[in-house]
């Protein structure tokens, strides 16, 4: 069963592009001539875009809900975030690390990676984030033993050292 914030960040993520999918559908339907129908096909492209992303985490928030097998491995998380951190391994799957560090500096520039009891805890500044990736971020931490924590200063991932 999908869990309620799945549910509702998905529902976010689409509604908006398919309003507009649906839209220039209606007047490509409509046979009307204009300004807008030439604006259109580009509409339509960009509306698209901004679905398939949405639609890869949604399958990669499956994913993981499922019981996903992860390609356990040591992963440098100097590598996934260069902000000079000396090189600092964590036990994980290195495609699932990488798209939780995207998310978290999506928005934003400023991730760094902090260390402290056997713990590493990257950290992104305060920005406005997509409801989706978040849920994805944070099933991607907690896949690895981690968490994500939200407060008025950004966003931590926390993830145990290898």
């Amino acid at each position: 069963m999908i869990d309620e914030a799945l549910f509702a960040a998905v529902a976010h993520e689409v509604k908006t592009p398919l309003a507009v999918l649906r839209g220039y559908a209606e007047l490509l339907a409509s046979g009307r001539d204009g300004d807008v129908l030439q604006q259109a096909p580009a509409a339509i492209l960009e509306a698209s875009r901004r679905l398939a992303p949405a639609v890869d985490d949604l399958l990669l928030a499956l994913e993981i809900k499922s019981g996903l097998e992860t390609d356990l491995e040591s992963v440098d998380l100097a590598e996934l975030v260069p902000d000079g951190t000396k090189p600092l391994s964590v036990n994980g799957d290195a495609r699932l690390l990488k798209r939780a560090v995207e998310i978290l500096g999506s928005e934003t520039h400023e991730v760094s990676v902090t260390v402290a009891d056997d713990v590493a805890t990257v950290v992104a500044g305060q920005a406005p984030r997509n409801p989706l990736e978040l849920y994805v971020a944070r099933l991607i931490a907690e896949a690895h033993g981690g968490e994500l924590r939200e407060s008025s200063t950004g966003l931590a991932m926390t993830l145990p050292l290898a």
